[in-house]
């Protein structure tokens, strides 16, 4: 018996990638990722370190070789110095992160190709030594089991990209000790006195509460020791500003500083608030050592005046004791379009406090909520009321404006990042728009020339109970200045009307965003019934269309029809057809679904009534609370259903799954389910496609984006209805923005909150990968 369904095929989209870079034109190639402050760049996720940029060995190659530490760790190829260009896994433009797991330090050597733009990692050995351990007599007092031990933990260094050294400082009690380096866990291989392999033992002495800092070079094989101040701390009179139980704190690890294993210094840099403060050096979490103005050893409290928030840099001298600091004033502006709506005098000064950050340092960010009105707005962020220091989009310096569109006013608060430059954008008030169209189609969402606006359409809000007509001639309502949170939004539609997206919508909310509903009314489409395709006229009909004959019944041949007896029917002509028709009843009830598939088959093929949407309340195939599919799609659900059900007889228990769509095939082949093409007659229409709309749609073999460009939301649609399908949106950073997993055969909105810019939608289905390139105005 034959099981296999033909008629929905699946076809795999295929977008192509309009993304084409000349192979040859790079100025760099860098590898940033979340390791690059190990290696020695200022921070992680830098596409401009040297320390990650890799060398053009050939016209299409380039190559480089890393010792990368130990961890499990993810990065990306960028272009030039900047993320405008970059490549992910598999070599996806603005792709997921590529992992990267290290088990052990090890030199890796990369190379990657501007061709495929995939990068290859080959390991060339262990990043010098897989573990070097001060094995000595002082071991067992950093918690190891015992002394002379070259593989515990508790004394291993750890390697400095900055000074190509490994390092180390450990808390030692004061005494006389004795040590070597050893290598990879092991005394097969040590090194003593000056370097010397298997040399005489390092005599160490460590006076009371401090810390010795171990430096050794594996070129050299020498050891140096420093001695060092067990902890530092700035205690004061800001240190509650700062996060600290109280001021005057000698333990508060939020004014710490951090020791520079390079300049033998310790300092940080600390935001700091206006005002006339006071400070000393505690050492060891303290105040039995601590040092005040001048170094002096219990000394007078050191002063700081700031006039204005200020960001602080702090060193200390660890032989003089002596604190230096440099003031840096911290102002941080969004000088922009939208400054004279919030009482500037002028747009794009950075000297407007009104648009003036102010420092959070429990989240580490210069943050403002601004109350901003609707309209589209552009901005950068500019430093010390000047230009002189600016960054614009994508953290980039001097770069373009960070563009803000908004339908609607909202309450925003931005955030922005001193090390990234970027600017995250939190939405704390904001607009939730409804819209109502006809949905020809009956899938329940906005496709591509849909727009009837439905006027007479109510809505009503969860949290307000506010009920509100639509009646503007846009057919949109906003229900402004909602907080973040997740709402409800009930549609009721005009007589005569069903709503094809479900009576209500459950979003979260957290960007402005509108929400579509469609509205269908239902009636004749001139659909006939069984009898019809039993009779002379069926057969006239079928007749009339000689050209089509042997293709419709082979089309029947590959359903799953049954006869009386549960075995297969392939109709050869339509005599055939016809009494297997005229036999059919519900003591088979496969029998009988199989000759309801039949004549909704014919009144799509022979009566052109093609693809057209009708009610099936039990579907939900378009998603939950939908109601409504499309022959199509019934054919596929009904022939897959009868591959398991042939046999199936009244005491089957999937009997009435099999005689619920008996009925909807039965009300649709009687033409009184069908999703009417055009509106019910009623004023409370108005049609509003626009050339715009038609101009703006892009075709890819069987699937469709429209508009493109788009000022509002961008519509997706999967023709296919087999297989799964995922989709993902990203930014230009490579950032998911959007992401949805479903089937084929749906539309899929999305981009009503996006800012103006570039994206890449991404489409995988039946394992293939497929990119198109987005524009937001």
């Amino acid at each position: 018996m034959k099981r296999m369904s033909t008629v929905m095929t699946s076809v795999t989209l295929l977008l192509l990638c309009i993304f084409n870079h000349n192979a040859a034109g790079q100025s760099t190639v860098t590898l940033p990722g979340n390791f690059e402050s190990e290696m020695g760049c200022a921070y992680d996720w830098q596409p401009d370190c040297n320390a990650t940029r890799l060398t053009q060995t050939g016209p299409t190659t380039w190559e480089a070789t890393f010792l990368i530490p130990k961890g499990n760790w993810e990065y990306k190829v960028a272009y030039d110095n900047a993320w405008t260009e970059n490549y992910g896994l598999n070599g996806i433009p603005y792709g997921p992160n590529i992992p990267l797991s290290v088990p052990l330090a090890s030199m890796l050597h990369f190379s990657f190709s501007t061709v495929t733009h995939l990068v290859t990692v080959t390991y060339i050995g262990p990043g010098g030594p897989s573990a070097v351990v001060m094995a000595g007599s002082f071991q067992s007092e950093l918690g190891c089991t015992g002394d002379w031990q070259p593989d515990c933990a508790a004394s291993s260094l750890m390697y400095d990209y900055a000074s190509k050294l490994w390092t180390g400082i450990f808390a030692i009690p004061g005494g006389s000790y004795e040590f070597k380096v050893t290598i990879d866990n092991s005394w097969s291989e040590n090194y003593g006195l000056g370097g010397v392999l298997n040399g005489p033992n390092i005599p160490l002495t460590i006076p009371t509460n401090k810390k010795a800092l171990f430096r050794y070079n594996p070129e050299t094989h020498i050891v140096t020791t420093t001695i060092v101040d067990y902890n530092v701390t700035l205690a004061g009179s800001f240190q509650s500003e700062l996060g600290c139980g109280a001021d005057w704190q000698p333990d508060c690890p939020m004014s710490s500083l951090a020791f520079d294993v390079t300049s033998n210094l310790w300092n940080k840099d600390i935001h700091l608030p206006a005002g006339n403060w006071e400070f000393k050096v505690t050492i060891d979490g303290s105040w039995s050592e601590n040092y005040g103005a001048g170094g002096v050893q219990g000394g007078p409290n050191i002063p700081l005046t700031l006039a204005e928030p200020s960001t602080v840099s702090f060193v200390y001298n660890p032989t003089t004791h002596i604190v230096t600091y440099t003031v840096n004033p911290d102002i941080v502006v969004l000088p922009g379009t939208f400054q004279i709506p919030l009482g500037c005098s002028g747009n794009w000064d950075p000297a407007c406090d009104k648009t003036r950050l102010t420092y959070d340092i429990k989240r580490d960010v210069w943050t403002g909520t601004f109350d901003i009105p609707a309209g589209y707005w552009e901005y950068k962020v500019a430093l010390n009321h000047s230009w002189s220091e600016n960054y614009g989009q994508w953290g980039v310096p001097g770069g373009p404006n960070i563009p803000l569109a908004l339908t609607t006013p909202a309450t925003i608060q931005f955030d922005y990042n001193s090390v990234t430059h970027f600017v995250i954008l939190t939405y704390k008030k904001m607009a939730l728009c409804v819209s109502a169209f006809y949905d020809a189609n009956g899938n329940g969402y906005k496709d591509w020339g849909e727009n009837t606006i439905m006027n007479n359409v109510s809505f009503s809000l969860s949290d307000t109970n506010r009920f509100t007509p639509i009646t503007d001639t846009s057919g949109n309502f906003c229900f402004g200045g909602l907080p973040a949170g997740k709402y409800t939004v009930k549609a009721t539609m005009p007589l005569k009307y069903y709503s094809s997206s479900g009576d209500s919508q459950i979003v979260q909310l957290s960007q402005p965003l509108t929400l579509y509903f469609g509205a269908v009314c239902l009636g004749r489409a001139g659909a006939q019934n069984i009898s019809f395709w039993m009779n002379k006229k069926g057969q006239a009909a079928f007749d009339s269309l000689p050209w089509q004959k042997d293709y419709i019944l082979s089309v029947l041949r590959y359903f799953n029809l049954v006869d009386v007896n549960g075995n297969d029917f392939d109709p050869w002509t339509y005599s055939e057809l016809a009494k297997w028709m005229q036999q059919s009843n519900a003591r088979n009830m496969a029998y009988k679904l199989s000759a309801e598939l039949a004549a909704l088959l014919l009144n799509s093929q022979v009566l052109m009534l093609n693809d057209r949407a009708i009610y099936a309340p039990i579907t939900n195939y378009w998603g939950e609370k939908h109601d409504f599919t499309n022959i199509n799609s019934v054919g596929w659900y009904v022939n897959q259903l009868l591959m398991n059900a042939s046999q199936t007889s009244s005491e089957k228990d999937n009997r009435k799954d099999l005689e619920a769509w008996v009925k909807i095939l039965n009300d649709a082949n009687n033409d009184l389910t069908f999703v009417q093409l055009n509106p019910c007659t009623d004023p409370s229409v108005t049609s509003t496609q626009t050339k715009a709309d038609i101009e703006n749609r892009v075709h890819i073999g069987n699937a469709m984006v429209w508009p493109n460009p788009s000022r509002s939301c961008f519509n997706l649609r999967v023709s296919d209805g087999s297989g799964k399908v995922g989709i993902r949106v990203m930014d230009v950073q490579g950032k998911v923005v959007f992401s949805s997993n479903g089937s084929g055969g749906k539309t899929y909105s999305f981009g009503e909150g996006f800012t103006p810019g570039l994206y890449f939608v991404e489409i995988i289905q039946n394992g293939q990968r497929s990119t198109h390139k987005l524009l937001k105005e």
